[in-house]
């Protein structure tokens, strides 16, 4: 502050404590840096799409969907991505539905990669600006190639079993745990004189069951 004459008699000094402020910062910074390093090391690709279909983000993982880096992926369209055109067309339209309804969206895709054919789950979850518009929309894709595989040979091998058993010359029957069947083959219908709706259900107990098996 200054005297009459002008001249500077002294100072006055202000403090203020930031150090709330400071903290949260750091906060910030810090989940920010823990987010980051958790979209690079997961193994599901995700993405973030502006409202013009360009990509704004996109994880290491998109290269085993799509055969491109990231770094090539972000700033693309989706028009520009090296996929067929009918897929193009439809990740687009699945974007701008999203987009206009303001919901999640949750898919299955059949996709030709440089691994071969791989299936995935894609979620996609529309991102809102302060004023509550949806502004981007992040789109997960999750790999289940794998148990996808594993449900087919389950399927594949109880296809077989179906047949053996229902083809096979013998009479089978299959019973549970509370000796009620659960099902029986062409040969055990014929030889106990039941359809197969007839058999279904009953115990291995009931007594025209027990002649037939005695007989056998």
């Amino acid at each position: 502050f200054y005297g009459i004459d002008g001249t500077i008699d002294g100072t006055i000094s202000l403090a203020q404590d930031v150090s709330e402020r400071l903290m949260a910062e750091a906060e910030i910074i810090d989940r920010e840096r823990t987010l980051e390093t958790l979209l690079q090391n997961l193994p599901d690709a995700v993405v973030r799409v502006g409202r013009d279909g360009r990509h704004i983000f996109a994880n290491p993982a998109c290269e085993s969907v799509l055969g491109m880096p990231s770094t090539e992926i972000i700033g693309k369209t989706i028009q520009e991505l090296p996929l067929p055109p009918r897929l193009r067309e439809s990740w687009m339209g699945r974007v701008k539905k999203v987009l206009a309804s303001g919901k999640t969206l949750d898919v299955e895709d059949t996709l030709e990669s440089p691994a071969g054919l791989r299936y995935h789950e894609t979620r996609l979850v529309p991102e809102r600006d302060e004023l509550g518009n949806v502004v981007t929309v992040l789109i997960v894709i999750h790999d289940v190639s794998e148990r996808h595989g594993v449900e087919r040979s389950l399927s594949d091998s109880e296809e077989r079993f179906r047949v053996t058993f229902e083809e096979a010359p013998i009479a089978m029957l299959l019973i549970g745990d509370d000796a009620r069947i659960i099902a029986g083959n062409a040969a055990a219908c014929a030889l106990l004189g039941y359809s197969p709706e007839e058999l279904a259900g009953k115990t291995i107990y009931a007594p025209r069951l027990v002649a037939g098996l005695l007989m056998t």
